[in-house]
């Protein structure tokens, strides 16, 4: 034990068996060439920047799914982020303080989750057109659904 306050207290390990978010899911980080992490992009991108070979493990992560499942991960993912920030936006506007000085930007936090939402919704359709044409928010609907400017 490094530190204790108030009923609570800090350890230090001499060794790091896994990150916090390891601990928290219970899943081993992706590790290229005996990095994880930003330092796992970071090898990557060297790797790829010099012309070398990519490791094993990063050649086969990319090729074990199909692109249609890759797909309905991503989609996945991006609700999981929407709920994320549902969460923090609850959180926030439970402090009168933080809702009198920051309305404009929770307002926002909530577009942006509503958003998010609407994307991962459209992304897990088969028919996204039609999901596409279906989403409330007119203006992203809009945006979503403009003319290609070529």
């Amino acid at each position: 034990m490094v530190w204790c306050a108030g009923g609570r207290c800090g350890i230090r390990f001499d060794n790091v068996a896994a990150s916090v978010d390891e601990w928290i899911t219970g899943k081993r980080a992706a590790v290229f060439a005996g990095h994880q992490g930003q330092a796992r992009v970071d090898a990557i991108q060297n790797a790829v920047r010099s012309g070398a070979a990519l490791p094993a493990d990063a050649a086969a992560a990319g090729t074990a799914i199909s692109t249609a499942e890759l797909e309905r991960r991503i989609a996945e993912e991006i609700i999981y982020v929407q709920r994320l920030i549902d969460a923090l936006g609850e959180e926030l506007i439970e402090d009168p303080v933080m809702l009198q000085r920051h309305s404009r930007v929770l307002q926002n936090l909530d577009r942006a989750s509503q958003v998010l939402e609407h994307l991962g919704n459209v992304l897990g359709e088969d028919d996204r057109l039609a999901a596409a044409q279906a989403v409330v928010m007119q203006d992203l609907r809009e945006r979503l659904l403009r003319k290609a400017n070529f």
